[in-house]
């Protein structure tokens, strides 16, 4: 999804590839399973099989009600004139933001490539951010900002039009 204005730009990433979903929901199924089993095994203990009736719906079903938004993740980049807002969205609905940066702060924007690793490590940021479903995707940038004990690095996947917008902005930083 991809809307466009001379100022607003968004862009929402597709989440995890297909190999990695479906091992989530095997891993959550399991989970289930597992939580059914340990709770059938207490209430044997107890020698309580007559709540096992109705614990074990209502708890595998709070648990999956509970786990359901983790199961989908994607990330939103966000262009609005000169900031960029990077947020994380679980199973379509729960929004977090990651981080929220002007572009003319950013002191380099780069790809993810080796050529460019000594560079990403002098900058001695404090935090890394990967707002990227798979660190195997194509056209990964890093972007270093911040000052003194806020340095960080933010991982994006950007395509020609987050491009164009940060190099309106900031061609300085901009490393091709």
């Amino acid at each position: 999804m991809a809307t466009e204005n001379k100022r607003l730009y968004e862009r929402v990433l597709p989440g995890r590839s297909r190999a990695k979903e479906v091992l989530i929901r095997v891993l959550f199924v399991f989970s289930y399973l597992a939580f059914g089993a340990l709770l059938t095994l207490l209430c044997l203990a107890l020698h309580a099989l007559l709540y096992l009736a109705f614990l074990l719906p209502l708890g595998v079903g709070l648990l999956a009600f509970l786990t359901l938004p983790f199961w989908k993740k994607q990330y939103e980049y966000s262009f609005f004139g000169e900031s960029l807002t990077v947020s994380r969205i679980y199973g379509g609905k729960r929004r977090k933001v990651l981080v929220e940066l002007n572009l003319r702060d950013a002191a380099a924007i780069f790809p993810f490539e080796e050529e460019f690793r000594a560079r990403a490590e002098a900058f001695g940021a404090r935090r890394s951010l990967y707002a990227v479903p798979d660190l195997a995707a194509e056209h990964l940038y890093l972007i270093l900002f911040g000052e003194g004990k806020e340095k960080s690095i933010l991982c994006v996947a950007l395509d020609q039009n987050s491009l164009a917008i940060i190099g309106f902005y900031n061609r300085a930083a901009l490393t091709k």
